[in-house]
């Protein structure tokens, strides 16, 4: 029997076992001690987590949430943190705003939270930060609602030690009533990638109508230049638009919001909506990529969580629990915060279970595996693969005569998972084959190409 059938036949008896509910799936509520809401939470890994909420509040974890220590930020009065950028056990940034009150900030810690630095502050009217992300330990981004006709965007490249604001003529016009997605999204409105790209989805007030469309502003330069793409989401007097961004790589990604699911495929020029949809409320405050699964595995929170393999086309469900905000740091390891649903009592639970895809699951130990998402693509697709050793790697791409159309790398590659991009918009629709040869042994998978 070939290798490619063996893994579809293995594939269909692991979702089998999955149906069958022999890999349940849960979240356990963890002791956070705080009286506050958690609005938004990052793990850094199975051990170390950061969160933070209602009135200053921030918490960490260093055992995996057995235990978590919990405490304010400075002059906390009024003021709630909606978002965190963790970097380890010692050092994490939080944004956050006075609600209703001219007052956002930026915080640092870089001793566990037992002594905090200031390191922006704006009071301008309207100034309200809904985001912050780094790309590593030096390079970060934040992202408020517009300040004097225009959306407020800061950046730093040496940690935070100085905050430089982009100039507004380097950010597209702002539309009336337009703001930089919702803050209470678990402050994942801002998405970033290696390389320095950064995405961030608008949004209109709830209640007010506008003829706007719902955008996504697009960086390639560490956030110091901006286009804008619209959406095909339509906007209305409900408050749609998009709460939450997660990218899997700098080509693919997703948003979500309310009544809203849309992906990208050409990191983030153009975007399409998915069909289908998962949850009783049709509210997504928060999306997530799972590490360590080749980008292939999102989780979705709201009114209930669920998980999906295959870009949102179909979706299992996890539980009914309320989470807010939601990070995974591997296919078995991720934790919850359940936002304002618990009243005044913050909650924060961990996954119990695993996300582990049907190849992922019966991946040989030590053995060579490829895979590539999303399968059917339409622009431009992502081959991924896994070393067991440091290999010389060729990996080309074939029409379904045999003809080479692309040969897309051809050199030594370090043990682990690599990813490679094959754009496709310059070739006929059709069914196209990667050959992956590594050492010895060689790979080959189907991949169909739409318009």
């Amino acid at each position: 029997m070939n290798t490619l059938l063996t893994k579809r036949l293995n594939g269909l008896l692991c979702l089998l076992f999955l149906m069958n509910g022999l890999w349940a799936q849960s979240w356990a509520p963890q002791e956070a001690g705080t009286p506050h809401p958690v609005i938004a939470i990052q793990a850094v890994d199975e051990n170390v987590v950061w969160a933070c909420g209602w009135e200053g509040t921030y918490l960490r974890t260093t055992d995996g949430g057995e235990n978590w220590t919990w405490g304010k930020v400075p002059d906390p009065e009024s003021f709630d943190l909606y978002s965190v950028a963790a970097i380890d056990a010692d050092t994490a940034y939080f944004a956050g705003s006075a609600f209703q009150a001219t007052d956002t900030r930026i915080y640092k810690t870089t001793d566990g939270g037992q002594s905090w630095e200031l390191q922006y502050q704006n009071t301008q009217p309207d100034a309200f930060f809904n985001s912050i992300a780094f790309w590593d330990g030096s390079h970060g981004i934040a992202v408020s609602d517009a300040v004097d006709g225009s959306f407020l965007i800061v950046t730093t490249s040496n940690g935070g030690a100085a905050w430089e604001v982009v100039p507004p003529e380097h950010i597209p016009s702002l539309l009336p009533g337009e703001w930089a997605g919702f803050a209470d999204g678990g402050g994942t409105c801002l998405a970033v990638q290696e390389g320095g790209y950064a995405w961030f989805g608008t949004a209109y007030d709830y209640g007010l109508a506008s003829e706007g469309p719902v955008r996504v502003f697009r960086s390639s330069d560490w956030g110091r230049h901006w286009t804008a793409v619209e959406t095909p989401v339509s906007n209305n007097a409900e408050g749609k638009g998009v709460f939450t961004m997660a990218f899997q790589d700098t080509l693919h990604g997703f948003a979500a919001g309310e009544g809203v699911f849309i992906q990208t495929t050409d990191g983030g020029q153009s975007w399409s909506e998915v069909s289908t949809f998962l949850t009783n409320d049709p509210l997504i405050p928060t999306l997530a990529i799972v590490p360590e699964t080749n980008g292939q595995v999102m989780v979705a929170s709201g009114q209930g969580s669920a998980y999906t393999t295959d870009g949102g086309a179909t979706w299992a469900s996890i539980s009914n629990d309320y989470l807010w905000g939601i990070s995974f740091v591997n296919p078995t390891t991720g934790w919850g915060a359940a936002g304002w649903e618990q009243g005044q009592g913050g909650l924060i639970s961990r996954f119990e279970g695993s996300l582990l895809t049907a190849g992922e699951e019966q991946r040989p130990e030590g053995g060579l595996y490829s895979e590539n998402f999303p399968n059917p693509f339409a622009r431009s697709t992502t081959i991924y693969f896994h070393l067991p050793g440091p290999q010389h790697v060729s990996l080309k791409v074939y029409d379904s005569a045999g003809k080479e159309v692309a040969a897309l790398l051809e050199g030594r590659m370090p043990t682990g998972a690599h990813a490679v991009a094959f754009d496709g918009s310059g070739l006929p629709p059709g069914i196209y084959y990667y050959r992956l040869q590594a050492g010895e042994h060689a790979e080959a998978g189907k991949m169909a190409l739409t318009r």
